[in-house]
Formats: C-alpha cells, sequence, structure tokens
C-alpha cells in the first residue's frame, strides 16, 4: 500500500488580553492525501493481451507492470471508487518503461463521472467532467502530477483517462488518485 501523504493547512488565532499574547490557538485543516485507486476495481473498452495487461496492472502499486489497450475510438482507461461524489485532488501518472514503445502517450484527458460506464454511452456521456489534462507526450517512465482544482469537477464514482489521439493503443505503468480530507482539530 502506498503511504499516505499529509500536509497541514493551519491558521493561527492568537487571544490577546491587556497586552498579554495567550497560547490559545486553533489548526483549522487537516489535509491527509490518500491513494484511492490503489487495487479498486479497473476496466478499460479494448484488450490487446488479455494474459498479461490487464486493467488492474495500472493501479496495482507496481510500476513495472502496465494496462494496455488495442486500438479504438476513443480509447480509455477506467477505476470504480465504489462511492459516488469521491473527491479527487490530485492525480499521478506514470508512464512504462521501455526503449521502444514509452512514446505512444500523447496526451489524455482524465475525467470524473457518476454514470455507470457500463450503462450508456461509456466514459464520454453526458456526466463526464473534465478534472485534468496532458498535451504532451510523456517520457520513458516519467511520472506526472495532475491537479483537479475546480470542486465542480471533482467528484464522481468513476476516474477515467481518456487518450486524445484516435485510433491508438493506450497504456500507463500507473495511476494514483488522492483525495483531501478534512480533519477539523483545536486545541486550547
Amino acid at each position: 500500500m502506498s503511504p499516505a501523504r499529509t500536509k497541514c493547512v493551519s491558521r493561527v488565532r492568537a487571544v490577546v488580553v491587556g497586552g498579554l499574547l495567550l497560547h490559545a490557538f486553533m489548526v483549522d485543516q487537516v489535509v491527509t492525501d490518500l491513494n484511492i485507486a490503489l487495487r479498486q476495481p479497473a476496466f478499460m473498452n479494448t484488450f490487446w493481451n488479455r494474459a498479461k495487461f490487464f486493467a488492474t496492472n495500472g493501479n496495482d502499486g507496481d510500476k513495472t507492470t502496465i494496462f494496455h489497450t488495442n486500438r479504438a475510438v476513443p480509447t480509455w482507461w477506467g477505476i470504480d471508487f465504489g462511492l459516488e461524489n469521491q473527491l479527487v485532488t490530485m492525480v499521478n501518472v506514470t508512464n512504462r518503461r521501455d526503449n521502444v514503445w514509452y512514446t505512444r502517450v500523447k496526451g489524455f484527458i482524465i475525467g470524473l463521472t457518476n454514470d455507470d460506464p457500463n450503462k450508456g454511452k461509456g466514459p464520454l456521456g453526458n456526466d463526464f467532467r473534465l478534472c485534468a489534462s496532458r498535451t504532451e507526450r510523456m517520457d520513458n517512465g516519467e511520472t506526472i502530477s495532475l491537479s483537479c482544482t475546480d470542486q465542480q469537477n471533482t467528484r464522481g464514482r468513476y476516474l477515467f483517462i481518456v487518450a486524445n489521439t484516435t485510433d491508438t493503443i493506450f497504456h500507463l505503468a500507473e495511476v494514483e488518485v488522492f483525495t483531501g480530507r478534512l480533519l477539523n482539530m483545536e486545541f486550547l
């Protein structure tokens, strides 16, 4: 399991009485980022080789395995978090590490929806909300972090990564999805 990354967003409130500073303060928020994608159900719209390049390789915590689609329009990979309106704050994407085929990843979009992709139009249905995008090619073994900052577009049960090139093969080594959870703490 990936270790949790933690950051504190705090505001100190000082109480001054008669010109003396009292030792009262409050930590308003502690935000803990957890990889909510790790080992969750994953799926993709086509398969290159079912025996080796499973959809679940994309979120198994191992950057030496890959998921690999066949050609399709569009080509996509997704995760089911199991809960509707799951908050997503950041997505880390790692390209495969080899000497030749890593150049295929030439850009993608990341989006969220509460709509089941198996019922209807797939990930690009009516409720697909754009979280982040990448237009440049990824390097060999490169990991990039994409922030999902628009509160209206950062919630959903399903996260999809859709290749933004047509009729292409799509593969990645690892996708990590982080969520911020607010923990209000008060010290007086």
